[in-house]
């Protein structure tokens, strides 16, 4: 059995990895746990935007989930935006983080923001407005469905500097969407990944929304990862 906690990027909600739960479920036989938490100020939890809301508090929204549900060897996944939180929340929490998956997502160093990762200026006001769904490279169906569900993101999130302690070893791996004109903030993500070892990379034919046009290939890249998490624990019970 293995745990999941993915989370989704900027304008989106834990709504958009329903196929790719689906299909971790059918998968497992239902043995695997499947968490799609959507992060504060957006999706049904929108009306939260009266509130003060930045990365720390997206991050925390993480750490809380894994903290209260007290999950360990988790295997955490990131898309877009989502790449900063994750990296925030494995650093906070160091080894119940079996693996770090990036998912055409955005991979921060110390102090970095979501503004200079992403190579924008910094957003004025409350909210950034949400692009169409054509412009993460979706069309069809797919683009009508995900459009319908977008809300704006919390600006103060794309512009707090990422603290990072180094506390987190866990297993990484980086896939990138090559079935969109992207982003070369990303390609550059996917190429510094590439050159090092220890990272696992690969690459998916599909819209940057992967999860929504590509499920059953984010599924089994999930399952890859957790099958490094399993073995990597099973070393560890051998060696007492």
């Amino acid at each position: 059995m293995a745990t999941f906690v993915l989370v989704h990027g900027a304008w989106h909600g834990g709504w958009c990895w329903q196929r790719v739960r689906d299909r971790l479920t059918e998968l497992g036989n239902g043995r695997h746990t499947v968490y799609t938490p959507t992060l504060s100020g957006l999706a049904e939890r929108r009306h939260l935007i009266r509130y003060p809301i930045d990365l720390n508090t997206h991050v925390t929204d993480i750490v809380n989930l894994i903290t209260w549900e007290d999950l360990h060897d988790v295997v955490l996944c990131g898309h877009s935006f989502g790449g900063l939180v994750v990296t925030g929340a494995a650093d906070a929490l160091g080894d119940r983080i079996g693996a770090l998956v990036y998912l055409d997502a955005f991979v921060p160093e110390d102090g970095d923001t979501g503004a200079s990762v992403g190579r924008i200026p910094p957003p004025e006001g409350v909210l950034v407005p949400s692009p169409p769904a054509a412009f993460f490279g979706l069309s069809g169906a797919a683009a009508e469905w995900v459009e319908t569900r977008l809300t704006p993101h919390p600006a103060a999130t794309t512009t707090t500097p990422l603290r990072l302690r180094g506390n987190c070893r866990a297993a990484r791996t980086y896939a990138l969407a090559t079935g969109w004109p992207g982003l070369d903030a990303l390609r550059d993500c996917y190429a510094r990944a590439a050159a090092d070892p220890t990272w696992m990379t690969r690459k998916i034919d599909g819209s940057h929304d992967l999860m929504v046009d590509r499920p059953d290939d984010v599924a089994d890249l999930l399952l890859e990862a957790a099958a490094s998490v399993s073995s990597a624990r099973q070393r560890a019970d051998r060696l007492g």
